[in-house]
């Protein structure tokens, strides 16, 4: 099973913000978002996957973006 859940790591301890869906013992892969302030919204996650859609951003494609 993979997931990604949101959280708080403070003093030592990661404190999820939702139910976990798992009732054994898992590894898990903690990634740490460098400002906490920016709220706890999908923003990060949307800014690196943009780069995923460049291949439309070329001439061949332009002619869609006026209609």
């Amino acid at each position: 099973m993979k997931c990604a859940l949101e959280g708080i790591y403070r003093n030592g301890v990661v404190e999820l913000l939702e139910d976990v869906p798992v009732h054994r013992t898992m590894k898990v892969i903690v990634v740490f978002k460098e400002d906490i302030n920016e709220g706890y919204g999908n923003k990060d996650w949307l800014r690196l996957s943009e780069s995923a859609f460049e291949f439309w951003d070329n001439e061949e494609d332009a002619y869609y973006d006026d209609l």
